[in-house]
């Protein structure tokens, strides 16, 4: 019983001292962590879905050109640079800038150029088209 006490009373002290901190500390704290949760992609290539199909995808990030693969080892270009995410919704990447849009007519810019894909993990470019993932929902 008095560990459970001292536990709590350990936890309260914790609450209170970290409650007082100015809030543009913890903005800095919490970015740091989210920072050093994103890893870069060791493939450059995630999950999507074109046309119903579960396909590969990779940038080239010399030209910005979309590549897919049904295998993960034949690559052909994708001609509209279009692919799918985990909700159906399409995405491009237009001149470095990732675009979504709900009937692949309109498009509009991704500001975190985020999206999460079909197997659950999200990812993200870089300016220079460096692709970076992580695993758990955001």
């Amino acid at each position: 019983m008095k560990k459970i006490m001292l536990l709590a009373c350990a936890y309260c002290f914790t609450y209170a001292a970290t409650a007082s901190e100015s809030p543009a500390n913890f903005k800095t704290a919490a970015s740091i962590i989210e920072a050093m949760d994103w890893v870069k992609t060791p493939t450059g290539t995630w999950v999507g879905t074109h046309a119903g199909k579960k396909l590969f995808y990779k940038i080239n990030a010399t030209d910005g050109t979309l590549w897919s693969s049904a295998d993960n080892q034949k690559w052909e270009p994708v001609k509209e640079n279009t692919w799918q995410d985990k909700n159906g919704k399409w995405l491009k990447l237009d001149n470095n800038e990732l675009k979504s849009s709900t009937d692949g007519k309109a498009w509009s810019v991704v500001l975190d150029s985020q999206w999460e894909s079909e197997n659950g993990t999200w990812y993200k470019f870089d300016k220079d088209l460096i692709l970076w993932s992580k695993a758990e929902k955001m």
